[in-house]
Order: structure tokens, then sequence, then C-alpha cells
């Protein structure tokens, strides 16, 4: 199952496709129209506002949900197991109709003689309820699973508690920005089951560490502390993605407008209130020829890497560190790229259950997914790591070349003439 958003001719939906990998075949299971444009999309399984009744009648404990955060200010949880749902199951913090508009700015006073250009309204100032501009990310781990939490460009990140009624208010608020819009954040998964890596016994003691961005800076702190907040500094362009390293507990990667990738150690990074040197990245990678718009870890394979740019191109890099125990050196090189006819990409994702298959998509509003493993190069890098690991590629099938895609009905009729 494969969740995707798209806006085109402005009608915007999230569409829930079904990936047949034995016959290679993808399509739309069915779709929900959602009142703005979203922003980001992340996918839960826990039964948002209905909670107490589960525990108290024997009822829903479990689920399929998707919340979903727009240029509105509240957040809606959607039950994708509902066809063609009307209603959210959740939402957090007001609905948009409750939420006070701000006045107009009074006209301008002047003798007639020359007009003054009218000011724009002033944004609405950040509060500790809920969020008053645009979310732009969300994150949901299975270690917190009625936890929720959610970055905006009012320059706070929100932790929700998705057992409370809904609509419901945040029971937590930071602002670490410095006035900067969040424009992304990620709970820790390492260790958790389930997300990928190594997978250690107990409760993942990082779990509650947070990693979130600003325009130019990126931090790393816990939600349980009231300070201990530690910062990459002042970067050299703006940011566009961030993502844990689901193989090392403390190492992230940051990919910049630029086009670089930079990978961090959080241990080195220094406090934001302290002086000194610029916290430096364990490694670069230059990665795309403009920014670098999309960025995932490979939670099957250790060291593989999945970009994605304005530039239209998708890239497999491979950073092998296994000879970094006996004092070599960390090779990174280009595996393969390609281009998925998405357009400007605006996302890239590995499956959960394929170790080579990733979905993209882009400007286009198309979803594309690509086996990786039809390439040479790639099954040779990754090929023997997966075999360490008691995973096998499965053999490369003929005739899609790798990239498998949903045909619309004017391609489809297309072809029947032809």
């Amino acid at each position: 199952m494969i969740l995707s958003a798209k806006t085109s001719d402005d009608l915007s939906l999230l569409e829930l496709h079904v990936y047949d990998e034995q016959e290679e075949n993808l399509w739309v299971r069915n779709d929900l129209m959602v009142p703005s444009m979203p922003l980001c999309v992340e996918w839960l399984d826990f039964p948002a506002s209905q909670q107490a009744a589960a525990t108290t009648s024997g009822g829903k404990t479990h689920g399929n949900y998707v919340a979903v955060g727009t240029f509105d200010t509240a957040i809606e949880v959607w039950d994708l197991d509902v066809l063609d749902g009307l209603y959210p199951t959740a939402i957090l913090g007001p609905p948009p109709g409750l939420i006070p508009e701000v006045p107009p700015p009074a006209a301008p006073v002047g003798t007639g003689k020359k007009k003054k250009r009218a000011q724009p309204p002033p944004l609405p100032a950040a509060n500790d309820k809920h969020h008053t501009q645009s979310v732009i990310s969300l994150s949901w781990t299975p270690a917190h699973r009625n936890l929720l939490l959610s970055a905006s460009a009012d320059g706070t990140v929100k932790l929700w508690d998705l057992s409370r009624p809904s609509p419901m208010e945040a029971i937590k608020s930071w602002v670490h920005h410095d006035g900067e819009k969040v424009l992304a954040v990620e709970w820790n998964r390492f260790g958790v089951p389930g997300c990928g890596g190594p997978v250690g016994g107990g409760k993942p003691e990082f779990s509650t560490v947070v990693l979130s961005a600003g325009e130019r800076s990126v931090k790393v702190w816990d939600s349980r502390a009231v300070g201990g907040v530690v910062t990459t500094g002042r970067l050299g362009a703006d940011v566009e993605c961030v993502k844990w390293d689901p193989w090392n507990a403390m190492d992230f990667f940051v990919s910049l407008e630029n086009g670089l990738i930079l990978c961090y150690d959080a241990r080195t990074l220094s406090s934001s209130s302290a002086g000194g040197a610029q916290p430096q990245p364990k490694y670069t990678i230059s990665a795309h020829d403009g920014p670098c718009t999309a960025l995932d870890v490979n939670p099957h394979v250790r060291g593989c890497i999945a970009t994605g740019g304005m530039d239209k191109i998708v890239k497999i890099w491979n950073v092998n560190e296994e000879q970094l125990a006996e004092g070599g050196k960390r090779e990174i090189s280009l595996v393969t790229s390609r281009d998925l006819s998405v357009g400007k990409v605006f996302a890239v994702k590995f499956s959960p259950d394929s170790p080579l298959t990733l979905g993209a998509g882009g400007s286009l509003a198309k979803l594309q997914l690509w086996d990786v493993s039809t390439n040479a190069g790639a099954r040779a890098a990754f090929g023997p790591r997966l075999r360490r690991m008691g995973k096998e590629i499965a053999e490369a099938k003929k005739g899609s070349g790798g990239v498998i895609g949903v045909i619309d009905d004017d391609e489809a009729s297309g072809d029947e003439e032809a």
C-alpha cells in the first residue's frame, strides 16, 4: 500500500495505491478529497480520539490512518479503511471556522495628493495550543503510538496526544528556532521494531529524541527535557530535508538548496547558546545540480541513500564504511541515477518490505516505483551486504525496465487504439 498526496487543477487528493510486486502492477484503490493543498502526510496506526471508547468497550485499538498538514492551521486525521470518507476522524487544533481572522489594516490616511501603499496584515502570533500558520511537517513513531509531532511556519513544534477528544489542543509546544519557520521534524526511530535498521530488545532509549530543521539550521533535542538543545549552527544554504540514519542512533542527514547532502553526528554538535567553531559534518555528498528536495535512507541496506532534486533526477548512493574499523577510508559512490518522469522530484521513499524498491513523486503529479535491483551496479554494490543479513535480491524481471507507474485512462485508450 502506497499513500500519496497531490494537487492537480485546483483539486487536492489523497490517493491510496496498491502495488502487486509479483505482477508489477500498480493501481489506485481509492482517494480522499481534502479541502486544502497537502503539504505533508504521515501514516499512523492509532485511532485518534477513539482510544477511550476502545479501551472501555473492547473496540478498535489499531487501524490505518493518515494525518494531513495543509496551508490551514489545523491537522486532520483520516481513516484510510473508510472508502469515500466525508469527514476526518479527528482535528488537531480548532476547525478553520473557529480560528479568529486577523483584521485587515486600516486604510492609509493622507492628504489626498499621494496615497501610501497599504501594508499586508500581520501574521497571527504563535501560541501554545495550536498552530497559527501552515503545517509543514509531521512525524509519528510506533514507540509512542498516541503521540504526533508537527512543525509549522509559525516557528513552533507541537506535540499532540491523539487519545484526547477532537478537536484537541497540543499538550506541548517548543520554540527552538529563533523565529524561523520550522520546515521539518522527525522522531528518532533507531531500534524501534518495524522501522528498519538494527532492532534492539526492549524500549529504544533514543525514542524521545527529536530532529528539527529551521530555514538555515538543524537542531537536536530531547522532548522530555526543558533545555539541552544542540545545533549545527547556521548552514551555507536553506534546508530542504532532514533524515535520521536508521543504522546509527546519533547520525542524521541534511539536504540543502545548493544540492549538498551533509551527514552529522549529533554528539559533535554544540549548544545553541555556546560560541566557538562551527560543528563540521562527518562527510558531504555533492548530490544534485540545484536544490536536493528529496532524501531517504534505506532501512534494509546500510549505506544505501536515495536523493531527488529539482534537476528531475533520482540518484542512489553507496556509503561504504566497512573499512573504517580497519583504519581504511570511507568510500562514497554514485551507484545509479534515473529520470523517473515525475518532473521536479518532491519525495522519494524506500519500501518497508522490498529492500531495493522505492517510490518517487514530483511536480507532474505522478507516482512512479523503481525497482533498483534491475540495475547491475546496484546488485553488485548492495547484494553482498543483503546476503550477510540473510536477505536475497529477487531476480530482475524483464520488460518494465524496473519502473512501474499508474496508467491513466487516456494512456490506456491510446494504447488500445494503437
